[in-house]
């Protein structure tokens, strides 16, 4: 029971999850390309930042532990929650539908281990909420401005703009296809994915 307790709770808070995804594929590019150009501003800027974009499975648990938001998401508001100067700067952001609908959320920090001894308290958190959830999560580096996605539990660590660009687009558009399959047994699985780092250790 302790070894599996992260998919024990993935399973029940599957449970709960939504039958619908949300995104459609226009509405990916265009959240992709504010979600991308963002990231590139976080980077240069050297703010860290973790983001979960909620997908079947809702973030409630997680939602209530930081500042119920209702926002459009923009590069204005996303720089300003994760200034150093703010108080919600050290949380991480759940995004639904292209919103910002919570900041400053506490997410769970993954306790496996990972030999890369660069990856850090925000990286493991942002594998630890896709332990426990279908979420995809995506971390800013404070120390190198690097970018990292997260899901399923497993860490592609330190991609590039393009890469993760169309890295998360491809994980979007798996989710639309198992969605829009309506056979009950039909699975997809993700596609092929760039350098992979299985699971935890310590940065910001």
């Amino acid at each position: 029971i302790v070894v599996f307790q992260p998919e024990l709770r993935r399973k029940l808070a599957e449970l709960g999850s939504r039958s619908f995804f949300f995104f459609s594929e226009g509405k990916n590019k265009e959240f992709l390309e504010s979600l991308t150009e963002t990231i590139r501003q976080l980077g240069a800027k050297r703010y860290g930042a973790l983001f979960a974009i909620e997908r079947r499975i809702e973030l409630k648990p997680h939602l209530e532990t930081g500042i119920l938001l209702d926002a459009q998401f923009s590069s204005e508001l996303i720089l300003t929650i994760f200034s150093p100067k703010t108080e919600l700067h050290d949380g991480g952001i759940i995004l639904r539908e292209g919103k910002v609908i919570g900041a400053g959320c506490l997410f769970p920090v993954s306790q496996r281990e990972i030999s890369d001894r660069s990856i850090g308290l925000r990286h493991r958190a942002g594998i630890g909420i896709t332990e426990e959830s279908d979420a995809i999560a995506v971390i800013v580096s404070e120390e190198t401005g690097g970018v990292s996605i997260a899901h399923s539990g497993e860490l592609e660590h330190d991609l590039d703009l393009e890469t993760f660009s169309q890295r998360l687009l491809d994980l979007l558009e798996v989710e639309m296809k198992e969605n829009n399959d309506k056979k009950p047994s039909a699975t997809a699985s993700d596609p092929p994915k760039p350098k992979s780092i299985s699971s935890s250790s310590s940065e910001e």
